[in-house]
């Protein structure tokens, strides 16, 4: 199977000023009100459709709270981000960002008995965590939805 685990920060969601979970603190609506102002990168959906018709199951990513779902949820949904086959959001705990899409990478290639994955990670050092923690896996790492398009596969 071949999947491709796209990150939302940066690739799908411009969050331009967003304000980290842990500077809003516990304000569930303050949480909403952000999510619901951020905007679409242009051409995302269109992305992620072309990559589903090229055989790719799409599992979003985001470091994000679990906390934050119901608003993730509502945000994709008003912004019609499709296909969405899977949401992975970060739970709380000692894990960074970085660690956390890292290890999150190497259990759902080994959930979905993934033979090739397709990587989409604005962030260099995220990217970089991934593949080294992954050595075994065959991943594509892109920048940008932009750049997967244009990939032979």
């Amino acid at each position: 199977m071949r999947i491709a685990i796209i990150v939302i920060d940066g690739v799908i969601a411009n969050n331009a000023g967003h304000i980290m979970q842990k500077e809003i603190s516990e304000k569930q609506m303050h949480w909403t009100l952000q999510i619901a102002l951020e905007t679409v990168i242009e051409g995302s959906g269109k992305a992620l459709r072309t990559l589903e018709q090229r055989g790719y199951l799409i599992l979003l990513l985001t470091s994000r709270s679990e906390r934050m779902r119901a608003a993730m949820l509502e945000w994709l949904y008003t912004n019609q981000v499709t296909p969405l086959r899977r949401l992975e959001m970060k739970p709380d705990g000692e894990l960074s960002a970085k660690e956390w899409k890292a290890q999150r990478v190497g259990e759902l290639a080994r959930e979905y008995g993934a033979s090739h994955i397709l990587l989409v990670e604005d962030k260099q050092t995220h990217r970089d965590e991934m593949l080294v923690r992954n050595p075994k896996l065959s991943i594509a790492a892109y920048t940008s939805l932009d750049a997967t398009i244009a990939a032979p596969f």
